[in-house]
């Protein structure tokens, strides 16, 4: 190993050194055994990757004493709150011996989660939920996993959405609008009102007969509607009232003499749905029959006018009430020149 008085030696694991002096002839020898220590630090984490904003603990081992960089700490644990992704060191010292070692911890941010405020569905319309955060995976309430879903119903809707091992969710709260309905379509000829009820008392309210009150009561015959407003939405329905008030008159002369004054004999009606009317001369002949209920006879028979006298006509009806062809009058009509 040399011949002075001083070595250096490096040895990589437990050696025995053997030193040999000579004084005045004499030889004397020494040993010594050199004890190598390893040192193996190590760090593991709580978790890896974190979420931002979350903390992950590092816990070193392998040394008795621990000094971590930047200053966090002289402890075996120590606990670090990323923002970004971050490696950490610690020396580790046992008996004079040091180890390092490193981890580094990744940060994986947190989605951001926001399906909308809760809101008032009008009848029939729908809306468009989305969770954002393309390629990220989606957990709704109704089981769907896609990352936007359509909904039409009331109820409380939320959804979970994870990134990598970070997770954020949201719910929304969808009610409807209450809906009016006038019922079926009814008839006045079993009863001679009828009374239509929108139902709800927190609307505004115009009717098509000029109303706006909840109910309105009515007598005629017609097709009614119904405009409501309920917040922002605009309700209506219609219904159809059938029946009601008919007539059936028929003049007992007439003067076909070209003076636009009661020239033909026509009857005068409402609320008739069938119409067969014949004039019969005084020797039961037939000279006159129509179906058109706005149809006139012109006191001619073939084209000539029609001798003056009296003649006898019939008619069979029918009204909304009662169905068509079940009802008859008659009488006599006195042709005049």
């Amino acid at each position: 190993m040399g011949t002075s008085d001083t070595v250096t030696v490096t040895p990589t694991s437990t050696t025995t050194y053997i030193v040999t002096g000579t004084l005045t002839g004499c030889d004397n020898t020494a040993g010594i055994t050199i004890t190598v220590s390893s040192i193996q630090v190590s760090i593991t984490a709580s978790s890896n990757p974190v979420c931002a904003g979350s903390s992950a603990v590092l816990t070193a081992c392998g040394a008795s004493n621990y000094l971590w960089n930047n200053g966090l700490g002289t402890t075996n644990s120590i606990t670090v709150s990323p923002t970004s992704t971050s490696t950490y060191t610690v020396t580790g010292t046992t008996s004079g011996c040091a180890g390092i070692d490193s981890i580094t911890i990744n940060v994986v941010a947190v989605p951001i989660v926001d399906i909308g405020n809760d809101t008032l569905l009008c009848p029939h319309e729908t809306l468009l939920l989305d969770a954002a955060n393309p390629g990220a995976t989606y957990l709704w309430s109704n089981g769907r996993n896609t990352q936007t879903i359509t909904v039409s119903d009331s109820g409380a809707y939320w959804v979970s959405v994870t990134n990598g091992n970070c997770s954020m969710s949201d719910t929304i709260l969808i009610s409807k609008s209450p809906q009016i309905n006038l019922g079926k379509d009814a008839s006045l000829c079993v009863q001679s009102e009828i009374t239509l009820d929108a139902a709800y008392s927190t609307m505004a309210y115009q009717w098509s007969t000029g109303e706006t009150t909840q109910t309105i009561t009515i007598n005629t015959p017609g097709v009614y509607w119904l405009n409501a407003t309920f917040e922002n939405c605009l309700l209506s329905d219609t219904i159809n009232i059938s029946g009601g008030f008919n007539s059936l008159y028929f003049p007992n002369a007439f003067t076909p003499d070209g003076d636009q004054l009661n020239d033909g004999f026509k009857c005068y009606s409402e609320g008739i749905t069938q119409y067969d009317l014949k004039i019969f001369s005084r020797w039961g002949s037939l000279v006159f029959e129509t179906q058109d209920v706005n149809a006139s006879w012109d006191g001619k028979i073939n084209g000539i006018k029609a001798q003056m006298g009296v003649y006898a006509w019939v008619v069979d009806y029918g009204t909304l009430c009662s169905g068509d062809g079940n009802l008859r009058k008659f009488g006599y009509v006195t042709l005049i020149r």
